[in-house]
């Protein structure tokens, strides 16, 4: 039993940090919550046509994580000029931050909001 004497191990403070998340500004970012502010951002400024024309070039202008951005454009050069939408550089995206586990998680995490307790 751990008493409030007792230091926590390192991983048990680790494990409390909340997983796929990223800090920009002081916030706490997740890929699609990134994504959503994006979208919704952009569209406003400039338009839906217009956005979807340019969606490609502004996403990769604003991903702040080089790793990330390296993997988004590596994942974008797959598809023609012609199927890059919206649609297309979001799935490349979330697919370049996060990994197969990481989407598991999120996906199972999704389909339980709004359940009640004991609820499958």
């Amino acid at each position: 039993m751990l008493s409030t004497s007792d230091k926590p191990k390192e991983v048990a403070v680790l494990d409390t940090i909340p997983k796929h998340v990223e800090r920009y500004d002081g916030k706490k970012l997740t890929a699609r919550a990134f994504l959503s502010q994006f979208y919704r951002y952009l569209t406003v400024h400039l338009g839906a046509e217009r956005f979807e024309k340019q969606c490609e070039r502004l996403l990769v202008s604003c991903i702040q994580v080089e790793h990330y951005a390296i993997q988004f454009e590596e994942g974008i050069k797959h598809y023609p000029p012609e199927q890059r939408t919206w649609d297309t550089c979001r799935q490349v995206f979330v697919n370049a931050c996060l990994t197969q586990a990481q989407r598991d998680d999120e996906i199972e995490r999704l389909t339980k909001i709004g359940m009640i307790e004991r609820e499958t």
